[in-house]
């Protein structure tokens, strides 16, 4: 057993010196590639470079990178050297917007970082300038390497911080979660055993999510060095451009393992040509891993009916549950199974918190809703359901989602209450709202996210889905919140609609086809507010931002006619 995750690498190095770890593309064009041997001495290098820059046991390292060899290099580096790497996003131009250089630098400023890594072309950026007042910090990248002076042997403890994870921020300003190289040894082990990755010869990732991300990072870097796998890693932002790169790279590195959000897939299936389609080979993936969003059956089909002639089965499907409190993933879907789905009956889930399968007994034209089954919890990982009053909750009783294993955080940087409100009693109290079901994890919404309505709480997905493929709504961009006040004597529904729509009368008709098409499934509105495009923010892995989107509501930014 391994202590940290530089001693997993580095007995990968010496076992298996010659075996492929990584592979980089760009644009389509493999960059670069390292064996396990030669990421052992790339690592190396990078760790003899942050020392010469001041970082000793303890200190924070920011990393504002790109899928790259410089974030595997000067992440693993960071950990050799004893530091702490904390990734962000990294800056999307050489001039980025004021919004962004503010926000890395409170991120800097909040962790008391030593040192910022950037990529080698943004090192002269006019932007890093106003970084130049935070004490303390230096800048480096690629170019500032120097040679490795001599062999470094891993050393630390299972309970030394391996990684400061910044949370997506759905409900509220995003948190610093501390992981454990213990917490990520255990779930680079539970992960491979559940999804039986035994043979490094035979199961080949590939993968776009951006690394500075949980999914991305622990899923898709650490967890094939446990097996002495290897994985072929995308730009994100290649992928956002053209999301056919994907499904390429499945099909040109007979990749088995690869995974994305569930509107990843959905873009995936749009944005392929069919004589795309047809140069492809999926027969060999095994693991499409689903997570991260909420899941709809239609954005899954649209991916299986369009990659079905390449030979891509649907029971590669695996939607998974998780969070970075918990280090990445928690259920899974057992292999081979696909996706399956309960059809609840939102009246009883509104009136009763019981979600009662929607069939024979129910009432004509009852409103429903499809969640999907998450699977049971990985090996090690135990997930209960808890009423608000901490009762445990039988089946089929929806509360909120606590998790215990080996992988939990130990808590968040600097914010003890946060930390002792979410690790209670040995477990992860989630703020996700969900159910059990022969051993199944549902997730049907987030805690801090429901609106009531008549005494009855409703998830904002029920009220977005009505309106979301209306004609004249952007791209499904739509949001639910519910906004309370003395004025309103209760708590009232609005919703949040994004629009391209300029003529006063075409604006005018679709709020009141939104208002009739909500209003006819149900739910009474106060207010539908139309925004222009890009006005509704996204966390890094694609979620809205609805409570971000309250505040900035209850602030007055959006106007009754935006």
């Amino acid at each position: 057993m391994c202590k940290t995750l530089t001693e997993m690498l580095a007995r990968r190095a010496e076992a298996n010196p010659d075996s492929l770890f990584v592979r980089f593309v760009k644009q389509g064009n493999v960059v670069g590639a390292y064996t396990y041997s030669q990421t052992w001495t790339w690592v190396t290098q990078w760790a003899w470079t942050l020392i010469g820059r001041g970082v000793r046991k303890g200190d924070r390292v920011v990393l504002a990178l790109p899928n790259s060899d410089d974030f595997v290099g000067a992440y693993l580096g960071a950990l050799l050297c004893g530091g702490i790497p904390a990734p962000i996003a990294p800056f999307r131009d050489n001039a980025p917007a004021d919004y962004d250089v503010s926000l890395v630098s409170q991120r800097i400023r909040l962790l008391d970082a030593k040192v910022l890594v950037v990529p080698e072309e943004q090192a002269n950026m006019a932007a890093l300038s106003r970084l130049s007042d935070i004490n303390h910090l230096t800048i480096i990248s690629r170019r500032d390497l120097e040679p490795a002076i001599r062999h470094i042997p891993p050393d630390g403890s299972e309970a030394d911080i391996a990684l400061l994870q910044f949370t997506s921020g759905t409900t509220g300003n995003a948190k610093v979660v501390r992981l454990s190289h213990g917490a990520l040894l255990a779930q680079t082990r539970n992960v491979s055993e559940h999804l039986k990755l035994e043979d490094p010869s035979v199961d080949w990732a590939v993968s776009w999510l951006p690394l500075f991300y949980d999914m991305g990072l622990i899923g898709f870097l650490l967890t094939p060095i446990y097996p002495g796998g290897h994985v072929t890693l995308l730009r994100t932002e290649d992928f956002i451009l053209r999301p056919s790169l994907w499904v390429k790279a499945l099909s040109q590195f007979r990749a088995s393992i690869t995974g994305g959000p569930p509107s990843a897939y959905a873009l995936c299936a749009r944005f392929t040509r069919d004589s795309e389609v047809e140069r492809c080979e999926l027969g060999r993936v095994r693991v499409a891993l689903v997570g991260a969003e909420a899941i709809s059956p239609e954005s899954l089909q649209q991916f299986v009916d369009k990659f079905r002639p390449a030979g891509f089965r649907a029971t590669s499907l695996l939607p998974t549950y998780g969070l970075a409190e918990a280090g990445s993933a928690v259920t899974m879907t057992s292999l081979d199974q696909g996706t399956d789905f309960d059809l609840i009956n939102l009246e009883s889930m509104g009136a009763t918190r019981i979600a009662r399968s929607a069939g024979g007994g129910n009432p004509p034209n009852c409103p429903t809703r499809p969640v999907a089954s998450l699977g049971p919890p990985i090996p090690q990982m135990e997930v209960a359901i808890f009423s608000e009053a901490g009762e445990r909750l039988p089946e089929r009783r929806i509360g909120e989602v606590v998790v215990r294993g080996p992988s939990l955080i130990q808590g968040y940087y600097a914010q003890p209450e946060a930390s002792r409100q979410a690790l209670q009693d040995g477990g992860l109290w989630t703020g996700d709202l969900g159910y059990l079901a022969d051993g199944k994890l549902y997730i049907t919404g987030r805690k801090q996210e429901l609106i009531t309505l008549g005494g009855r709480n409703h998830h904002p997905e029920d009220l977005e889905q009505v309106v979301r493929e209306r004609l004249g709504v952007r791209g499904g961009r739509v949001v639910a919140i519910g906004c309370e006040g003395p004025e309103r004597g209760s708590e009232a529904a609005v919703v949040l609609v994004e629009t391209a729509l300029t003529a006063p009368a075409e604006r005018n008709a679709l709020r009141q086809q939104v208002l009739h098409d909500l209003l006819g499934a149900g739910y009474t509105v106060s207010q539908v507010v139309l925004l222009p495009p890009k006005t509704i923010r996204n966390t890094p892995n694609g979620k809205l931002r609805r409570v971000d989107c309250k505040a900035r509501y209850l602030a007055g930014e959006f106007s009754a006619d935006h």
